[in-house]
């Protein structure tokens, strides 16, 4: 018989708890991002979080980079006194002529070398749950042109696109219903609205109208996927159209360009085939039909044997 070993505590207000034993590095190592992207030669930075599990952690810090690729400085000592100490460190990446690979960052301790994260999961209704990844992100150098710099970011259900959106280059500023009711709008370049954010939030009516004025008055506003049902309000979008419950299920099902000289596809940034490359899961979910025809619509994309579907991506 088997018995996982557990530590027990009593919480005054959750009762008795009870945690795994966890057998840990000396110290973790833990990137900010799982990528990082770099669209010029300039030095971009990299914070990096160190948590020691034992007392007297003294080493160094270094990273493993591609070839071509520089950090300044090359290595950062750290001294954590006591188990449970953190340091924050940051290093300034200068890209090199590889496009792309992977930094790794590693520790080394009294000549012991170590390269691992620190995730927990935690939830009231279960035991933590700690994992130890490897230290170690993506880093792309691309060329990607950016239009603009300030974007208003409209929180949903939760998703990590204002995160993208900053290592784009963007500056990216949260706001409310009540925080877009009250804003001047127009100092943004665009306002993204966040996943099914027409499906939770029972203030989508209120900020609707102020939304559509920003874009008659000239303003880009994107809107991400929403389910057809339980939505707050059905008129999303400037002109109607209907949402369904149809998808792409295949993740690398051929996604073609109806109109491949619109400029959504080619300004600031040309958009081709391998921009799909890489898909993890579906091509696409809760289209749109019933499409008004003032509505361009510029891709076109089908599971195999079925019919090929328009409604992924609507312009107005």
């Amino acid at each position: 018989m088997e018995l996982p070993i557990l530590h027990k505590s009593t919480d005054p207000i959750k009762g008795e708890r009870y945690q795994p034993l966890v057998i840990a590095p000396k110290v973790t190592v833990t990137l900010s991002e799982k990528a990082y992207i770099f669209n010029s030669e300039a030095p971009k930075p990299i914070t990096i979080s160190l948590k020691s599990f034992t007392d007297n952690a003294k080493g160094t810090l270094t990273l493993q980079l591609p070839s071509g690729w520089k950090s300044t400085p090359e290595k950062i000592d750290f001294n954590l006194v006591k188990k449970g100490d953190e340091q924050t460190a940051v290093f300034a990446i200068t890209p090199g002529k590889q496009a792309s690979g992977n930094v790794i960052a590693t520790v080394n301790i009294d000549g012991e070398t170590e390269s691992k994260g620190l995730k927990i999961i935690s939830y009231d209704h279960i035991p933590n749950i700690t994992i130890f990844p490897e230290a170690t992100a993506r880093l792309e150098k691309i060329d990607l042109k950016i239009l603009g710099s300030k974007i208003a970011y409209i929180d949903g259900a939760g998703d990590l696109v204002p995160d993208a959106l900053r290592e784009m280059g963007y500056n990216v500023t949260h706001l409310t219903p009540a925080q877009v009711l009250t804003s001047d709008l127009s100092i943004y370049n665009a306002v993204v609205v966040g996943v099914r954010f027409y499906n939770i939030n029972t203030e989508a009516r209120l900020v609707q109208p102020k939304l559509l004025k920003y874009v008659e008055n000239g303003g880009t506003l994107l809107i991400q996927y929403n389910v057809n049902n339980g939505l707050k309000l059905t008129d999303i979008g400037p002109y109607p159209f209907k949402l369904v419950n149809k998808r792409v299920t295949e993740e690398d099902a051929k996604v073609t360009f109806i109109d491949p000289k619109n400029p959504a596809l080619n300004y600031p940034n040309k958009i081709t085939d391998k921009d799909f490359e890489g898909w993890v899961q579906e091509r696409g979910l809760y289209f749109a039909t019933d499409i008004d025809p003032k509505y361009q619509t510029i891709l076109n994309m089908n599971d195999t044997g079925e019919q090929a579907n328009d409604g992924s991506l609507i312009i107005a």
